[in-house]
């Protein structure tokens, strides 16, 4: 921190200040942007909603440009105003802790309402194709869990239990 002219006790002192600084940054970040994770699902929710209205057959290029925009658009309107708020505001060093945790939970939210939705009915895991062997895998795991110490005991355990 102080380079090779700084007295050893202090440099030892600056970088556990460091430390402490960037603990603490994080950690304060973190406790911001998830004050902001109900809004973001709300925009990830429109993002979906838009998605899936234009899934299916592929689109001609012209109509691709404008469905794009349609769909990022929740999204943009949630991050476009907020970073530049942030940029102006923030010092250099904090702005990158905030980004770090919005990307995050950003990126958190579109896998689990966007990406992986959960699944309410049941009986859409049956149209899955290996939904079974996946169910089953599932429920394997869950029960021999405790025996699970490393990742080749789970191989063996899947062998195992596949000759049954």
């Amino acid at each position: 921190m102080g380079g090779p002219n700084l007295d050893p006790t202090a440099n030892t002192v600056l970088n556990n200040l460091q430390k402490k600084l960037n603990a603490v940054l994080n950690k304060l970040s973190g406790q911001f942007v998830e004050s902001l994770v109900p809004n973001i699902h709300v925009q990830m929710n429109k993002l979906g909603v838009i998605l899936s209205k234009i899934k299916g057959p592929q689109l001609p290029k012209s109509q691709l440009v404008g469905e794009v925009d349609s769909v990022l658009e929740p999204l943009m309107e949630l991050l476009e105003d907020k970073l530049q708020d942030y940029a102006s505001q923030c010092e250099k060093t904090v702005l990158k802790y905030l980004l770090k945790e919005l990307w995050r939970a950003t990126i958190t939210s579109m896998e689990k309402l966007v990406v992986l939705p959960p699944l309410d009915n049941k009986a859409i895991l049956k149209q899955i194709p290996n939904a079974e062997v996946f169910c089953d895998m599932t429920k394997l795991m869950s029960t021999h869990l405790k025996e699970v110490k490393n990742i080749s005991s789970v191989k063996e355990m899947m062998v195992n239990k596949s000759f049954d």
